[in-house]
């Protein structure tokens, strides 16, 4: 399948999309390293500056190919992967679009993230707009592991939320800090494994046991693995008392699944 198939032909005289639905094309033109397990990928294409990105957790579906991919005049019988990754930075200006992509698993998406080189070629389709962009009058937390530190970290480096935000957010390891802006009003605590496998709730319901919570209406958004965010929203409405519809939680991967990311309902 030759990745022209995807686009969505656009005339010179058409306005700005005010969202972006279709397919685009772009190339890789900078990878480095964050963090021990999390790469930093920048694309950049002809008409992403026509990208609509408002919410800290809007996501775009990433077309990988099933080999290193450095024109799109040669995609005759390649294989595509389509996977969601979360916007760590989008610059409309210059059409520049920046993922922070972990490290973890071992299915195509992952070996595209451990192999990805400047000049590859892929193909992007949305963002699609999540419904998380308000948080609460009196204050935001967000909970997550390394999957969730895209959003996480674009809403605090962004400043996107008017109320306090409070984040807690699960690593590896020391490694895996990262450096992150915050408002005077923002706190961000990092909980490492330390040795502990993905995959155990324990040491996020820990910390949010310690957490003084504010008073009033404060929103409660979780990304992580999916069996952690089940368990992380069921502590909070049954022990913390937070309204379920204040709380959204999204399992951004699930152990041992390939692509298993769920909306939590």
């Amino acid at each position: 399948m030759r990745i022209a198939d995807f686009l969505v032909p656009r005339r010179r005289d058409a306005a700005p999309a005010a969202a972006v639905s279709g397919p685009r094309i772009a190339s890789v033109v900078a990878v480095e390293l964050v963090s021990p397990r999390m790469r930093r990928v920048i694309l950049q294409g002809e008409t992403l500056s026509e990208i609509a990105t408002v919410g800290f957790d809007d996501h775009i579906k990433l077309m990988l190919p099933d080999r290193a991919l450095f024109s799109v005049d040669d995609t005759d019988g390649v294989q595509w992967t389509r996977r969601n990754y979360t916007i760590r930075r989008f610059d409309p200006a210059s059409g520049l679009l920046t993922l922070d992509l972990a490290l973890h698993g071992h299915g195509p998406a992952a070996g595209w993230a451990r192999d990805v080189r400047v000049g590859m070629v892929v193909g992007i389709m949305g963002p699609k707009r999540t419904r998380h962009s308000a948080g609460g009058r009196d204050g935001t937390i967000l909970i997550g592991d390394e999957t969730a530190l895209p959003a996480i970290g674009r809403c605090l480096d962004e400043g996107m939320l008017e109320s306090a935000v409070t984040a807690f957010v699960e690593i590896a390891d020391e490694g895996e800090r990262q450096e992150i802006g915050l408002r005077a009003c923002d706190r961000l605590t990092w909980l490492p494994r330390s040795g502990r496998a993905a995959g155990d709730a324990g040491e996020i319901v820990s910390a949010l046991r310690q957490f003084e919570w504010p008073g009033g209406d404060v929103r409660v958004w979780i990304a992580a693995e999916a069996e952690v965010a089940r368990v992380v929203r069921a502590y909070l409405i049954e022990e913390e008392a937070v309204p379920r519809d204040h709380i959204r939680a999204a399992g951004y991967w699930r152990l041992g699944v390939q692509d298993g990311g769920l909306r939590l309902k």
